[in-house]
């Protein structure tokens, strides 16, 4: 029986990559903030509801590389899943690129190992606080649960 879910998982997490991979192709990047060192974008292409919860992609270009190991990024996509009701965020995955605008090659990935776990707080005056006034709806808007 564990097979069988381990593979009904492994076979889930490619067809959600794959559809991701396309809807970045056509994205429709907004501007989240700007700030020194780096600018913030969301794809209003790619949010996607699930009851109380919104699943957005984020980019991130900074204005000077960082080096990861022996490796630059000048950009990095992370898969965010908003809270909104809890005002709680948790990244699911992040993606560094070599270029700006997640261009060039894709030097790291990291993918959250279970997209269930519990989120974190929203600090106000970041990226992730701009990401949910663009994507949850009013709090009176919101089911009560």
């Amino acid at each position: 029986m564990e097979i069988n879910r381990k593979r009904f998982v492994a076979a889930c997490a490619l067809v959600t990559a794959g559809l991701a991979g396309t809807g970045l192709a056509h994205a429709q990047w907004a501007e989240l903030l700007k700030e020194e060192g780096v600018n913030a974008f969301f794809d209003k292409q790619s949010v996607g509801r699930q009851s109380i919860n919104r699943f957005a992609w984020v980019l991130l270009d900074l204005s000077e590389p960082i080096r990861v190991s022996d490796k630059e990024y000048a950009s990095r996509m992370e898969r965010w899943r908003i809270d909104c009701a809890k005002d709680t965020a948790a990244v699911l995955s992040v993606s560094l690129f070599e270029k700006a605008q997640g261009k060039g090659q894709e030097l790291v990935a990291f993918d959250a190992p279970d997209w269930r776990r519990p989120g974190n707080a929203i600090r106000p005056s970041t990226y992730v606080a701009q990401l949910r006034r663009q994507v949850c709806p009013a709090n009176d808007q919101l089911p009560s649960g």
